[in-house]
């Protein structure tokens, strides 16, 4: 995504379309191994179960042996028939997750699916994303190059997202569909617009990823002006065309996808937002009921969750006198009327906002070490940005924002430059889909926060490598115009050097003089 076009800059366009040069493809390699070393090598690295697993395990035709939550991963399913038992929830996760069962019945010698051949499709998809930006990247200087590729390869092997390789969640397909839209989207801007292909690409990446989970769903809006002002670059109006409905599209499977979600997954969800964060967080929680259209009868059940033995979720009355009355417009509403409650309940949530630790534990029990126990190994990013970014909602306002303005300025400069623009746009896209990422989280839901925010994560770390290869790029191309200006005075100076030194010394008057009186008769 991160890219001056070739023939904008006037470089020249290496090699065919995934040609990468012997450095990327060292990076890939290295990739690659740290892949292995963590999910296929034991002791292997996962990320435990807190009971999501059955539903994408389910439908896909396995199933656990024994119930590990929270403590230990296991790394060995029974293999069932698949849509036995189905929880409702369509994801995308489970298309990967069928294609893994399908490879494990053939590979497996004692008749139980490992778990590491689902990481190993994970791996795959993420190398095919970031080989996807690396040979995006060849409009690039050499230095902006190496900075990318480093950047990848050190951020995105990190146990924080490589732990989901070996999981069930819904999540993983979030990161990586993720990371193949982004790669998708930096070749269609590379290419000017891109190729039906690479429109196409980006298209299927972009449903899979708004398919992933319901709160990916609203993004399908953003990724679909990308997709529309990717097809205006070109001045044919059958790619225009094809754009505008491939964009159509996408809003389509988003919106659809979203209204598929099962009634009580989006139940628990908002009495979880009402109960376990709007009221307790109340200093009039009767009067908070009433502007939402509530019995003030209800507070009495503020601060439980739909878990939590004492909830009211399932008293029979919960639908007509709750129900029936709220929605997520309501409490959108109720926000808006209240700032300062938005911006402290924004506070509470960026607290983790940076973190990808979660309370699961990464190894089996066969491991030795204790429950819950976390990888001590490449973790250096996580940790980093931790303690690199407070966990404060201006640290959002100041990187996004800052970003979202000085692309609306520079947008504007190039507006005669239709590929420059495109890019421009591609990265203002991208951190105005990490803010909402954020604010769906914040609105959305209260459990599980830190899992739920991994997408937002991604999205704020490739957000910060644009940011980072773009000031090398800025940088390198500065100091490309003053040496092209400096060259010929340069070599102009070194002409005039040479013809002082190799011209002849003049002759001497004296000797001269002398020469010409011994010739005299």
């Amino acid at each position: 995504m991160v890219t001056d076009i070739a023939h904008d800059m006037g470089l020249p366009k290496t090699k065919p379309w995934l040609g990468l040069d012997w450095f990327d493809r060292a990076i890939l390699v290295i990739v690659a191994a740290i892949l292995i070393y963590q999910v296929i090598l034991p002791p292997i690295v996962g990320l435990a179960d807190n009971g999501d697993y059955n539903k994408v395990m389910w439908p896909a035709g396995l199933a656990a042996r024994s119930e590990l939550y929270i403590s230990y991963i296991a790394s060995k399913f029974k293999f069932i028939e698949p849509g036995q038992l189905d929880p409702g929830l369509k994801s995308s996760e489970r298309l990967i997750a069928r294609v893994a069962r399908t490879v494990g019945l053939y590979v497996t010698k004692d008749g139980l699916f490992d778990i590491r051949v689902l990481s190993s499709i994970h791996s795959l998809l993420l190398l095919i994303g970031l080989a996807l930006m690396l040979s995006a990247a060849r409009g690039l200087r050499t230095p902006s190059r190496r900075m990318l590729a480093l950047l990848l390869a050190f951020i995105f092997t990190d146990v924080g997202y490589v732990a989901l390789f070996n999981s069930f969640y819904t999540q993983t397909a979030s990161f990586l569909f993720l990371i193949l839209a982004a790669g998708s989207a930096a070749l269609i801007v590379y290419q000017g617009g891109g190729s039906h292909w690479s429109r196409f690409g980006f298209f299927i990446a972009a449903a899979l990823f708004v398919t992933s989970k319901p709160q990916e769903a609203p993004q399908a809006l953003l990724l679909a002006l990308f997709l529309f002002q990717a097809s205006r670059v070109s001045a044919k109006r059958y790619v225009k065309l094809q754009g505008l409905g491939l964009a159509i599209g996408l809003v389509i499977v988003g919106g659809d996808y979203y209204l598929l979600t099962p009634k009580y997954l989006s139940t628990w969800a908002i009495y979880d937002v009402v109960f376990e964060e709007l009221l307790p967080s109340s200093p009039d929680p009767q009067g908070d009921l009433k502007s939402l259209g509530l019995s003030s009868e209800l507070a009495k059940y503020s601060g439980t969750s739909a878990f939590t033995p004492n909830t009211a979720i399932n008293q029979p009355w919960i639908q007509q006198a709750f129900y029936d009355k709220i929605s997520y417009r309501k409490v959108l509403q109720f926000y808006a009327t209240h700032p300062k409650r938005l911006w402290q309940l924004a506070k509470k949530i960026s607290l983790v906002a940076f973190t990808l630790k979660t309370i699961y534990g990464n190894f089996e029990e066969s491991s030795g070490l204790p429950p819950s126990a976390h990888s001590t190994g490449f973790k250096l990013w996580s940790d980093l940005k931790q303690r690199a970014l407070p966990g404060s909602p201006w640290v959002l306002l100041v990187i996004f924002g800052g970003n979202v303005l000085t692309v609306t300025v520079l947008r504007f400069r190039y507006a005669a430059y239709p590929s420059r623009r495109l890019g421009l746009e591609a990265i203002g896209i991208s951190n105005l889909m990490a803010l909402g990422a954020f604010l769906i989280c914040v609105l959305g839901d209260t459990q599980d926060m830190v899992r739920h925010l991994y997408a937002f994560n991604a999205m704020t770390d490739l957000c910060l490598i644009i940011s980072l290869v773009s000031l090398v790029e800025i940088t390198a191309a500065t100091a490309a115009k003053h040496s092209f200006k400096l060259w010929p005075r340069l070599v102009s100076m070194r002409g005039n050097l040479e013809e002082k030194i190799l011209a002849p010394a003049p002759a001497d008057p004296l000797s001269l003089s002398q020469g010409s009186n011994e010739t005299q008769p």
